[in-house]
């Protein structure tokens, strides 16, 4: 009976000691199931997360890893075209002329962009209620349309077609800034059509001549919204997600409401030169001291063929082209080899448009040669 009740007591040992282990070794495979799912070393999990997505929280973890790697590059280069009526666009568009000229004038190439303010006034004797704008308030590309009507363009036309063609393809973009009122002085008149919105008095111009210079005065105005135009503009560029916006040049098309004091006009526009450059490294944040200004000429003959209405424009013409020889990176458009008036065989003036505004095939050449001046002298492209 000792021996059974032994035999039984061994028996229940050895049973219950098997259990045990049987237990102890569920708990530890437990255990490491977990330890592979919080850790992530599960190799099959890891896998099976990179092709068919990621949990929100992987994906927390996953904007945050990316967040400290380099942000993508989108670069941007910027010109910019201000002035009077030649340089807000007054040219209306000869559709059948433009289309030997460019095939996608109406299209426009998504390369080259546009943003801008063309404005002119109706009537001189009431400008502060008449005043008029073809305003493109968001970046579209540059075409036909976009000078002071969709009837009318200017020079962003010729240039958009050459730098699209030649330079500003695939990964490469340009934007073009606009910012023109017909009729403008850079001397500190405030009649006229600068009753509208001012001049475009600089404001070294403006102090080294003791006037007034005030963000609620006429003196100055055209400047300052000029500034405020380019500045809205690379914020819009911002948004669209690009990051390396690069001013490159300026395209200014004025004179004929001043070519009569080709002296002063030197004057004020070494001024407008240095300033605007100073006032846009301010915005963008970087030095443009040297950034490339480019002078249109006005036409020879600008008003009319008369032989002293032309010795006035080409003495002024000849002033611009002085200004650019004594100041760096500075440069001239031959825009005034084209003609606005021409005497007829019998000494008649006439024109092609009217007394002051190139037609179409002139104006898209003149955005031809500014944009060979950007590829030649501020681009470098061989």
């Amino acid at each position: 009976m000792v021996k059974k009740i032994a035999y039984l007591l061994v028996v229940c040992m050895i049973f219950g000691t098997v259990a045990t282990m049987v237990s102890c070794n569920d708990a530890d495979v437990n255990a490491n199931e977990t330890t592979a799912v919080v850790d992530g070393s599960d190799s099959d999990s890891v896998s099976e997360s990179d092709s068919d997505g990621m949990s929100d929280e992987s994906s927390s973890e996953s904007d945050t890893q990316s967040s400290s790697e380099p942000e993508e590059i989108r670069s941007v280069d910027l010109y910019i075209i201000a002035g009077q009526s030649n340089g807000a666009g007054y040219t209306k568009i000869d559709e059948p002329k433009l289309l030997s000229l460019w095939s996608s004038y109406k299209t426009g190439s998504e390369n080259v962009l546009y943003r801008g303010s063309a404005e002119y006034t109706n009537n001189v004797n009431t400008p502060q209620v008449s005043t008029g704008v073809n305003y493109v308030k968001y970046w579209t590309n540059a075409k036909a349309g976009q000078g002071r009507s969709t009837s009318h363009m200017g020079a962003e036309v010729g240039m958009a077609a050459k730098l699209s063609s030649t330079y500003y393809q695939d990964d490469k973009v340009c934007g073009i800034v606009k910012y023109a009122h017909g009729g403008t002085s850079l001397f500190n008149s405030t009649s006229g059509e600068n009753a509208a919105n001012g001049n475009w008095v600089s404001p070294s111009y403006a102090s080294a001549r003791s006037w007034s210079y005030s963000n609620s005065g006429l003196t100055g105005r055209l400047y300052r919204n000029l500034l405020k135009e380019v500045e809205d503009s690379v914020e819009k560029l911002e948004k669209r997600g690009y990051n390396d916006i690069n001013i490159k040049g300026i395209f200014w098309m004025q004179g004929e409401s001043d070519r009569g004091n080709p002296s002063e006009y030197e004057t004020a526009l070494k001024y407008f030169i240095t300033d605007i450059r100073r006032d846009l490294g301010e915005i963008m944040g970087e030095d443009l001291s040297d950034l490339a200004f480019m002078i249109g000429e006005i036409s020879r003959t600008s008003g009319s063929a008369s032989a002293g209405t032309v010795t006035t424009n080409e003495t002024f013409i000849a002033k611009q082209r002085e200004i650019a020889s004594e100041m760096a990176n500075v440069y001239t458009i031959a825009s005034g080899q084209y003609e606005i008036n021409w005497l007829d065989g019998s000494g008649n003036n006439t024109n092609g448009q009217d007394a002051w505004h190139w037609t179409t095939e002139p104006m898209f050449r003149i955005g031809e040669l500014i944009a060979q001046c950007i590829l030649d002298n501020i681009l470098k492209v061989k």
